[in-house]
């Protein structure tokens, strides 16, 4: 059998991702992460996505999220700017009912749930960090 050597320095320029997870295998990243309480206190729609928001981001996220953007500085790729954001998608719609009767039902419901939640917020320990990019996330 012939083996088949990658060169990485060419992997890394295809697909940059793949170093910056290595990069945080490395680092302290996913251990400061662990234990972390996130409060989610509000609920959104957006484009068709129910949000889960948080109005107080962790230092520790805030602190991961610094180093990460250097990271991808270093890598040339342009970070997303997530300087005041937290959240997490629970649910795409689809699509609204067209009976009008039922979108009333709808909106109404969806009024109840942020009022529960404002009041009632949702507390999440983040237990284990994930490092896999969104595509292979989804596509695994």
């Amino acid at each position: 059998k012939e083996e088949v050597k990658v060169d990485t320095k060419i992997e890394e320029k295809v697909n940059p991702f793949k170093k910056i997870e290595q990069d945080i295998l490395v680092s302290d990243i996913p251990d400061r992460l662990k234990g972390c309480q996130i409060i989610f206190k509000y609920l959104l729609i957006d484009k068709g996505n129910i949000l889960l928001t948080s109005s107080e981001i962790p230092k520790q996220i805030l602190e991961s999220r610094e180093q990460l953007e250097k990271d991808f500085l270093e890598n040339e790729l342009k970070p997303l700017p997530l300087k005041n954001i937290l959240h997490i998608s629970i649910s795409r719609i689809s699509r609204l009912p067209d009976d009008p009767a039922k979108l009333k039902e709808y909106r109404i419901k969806i009024n109840e749930l942020r009022r529960k939640i404002s009041l009632n917020p949702i507390i999440v320990t983040v237990g284990e960090v994930n490092i896999e990019n969104a595509f292979d996330l989804l596509n695994n």
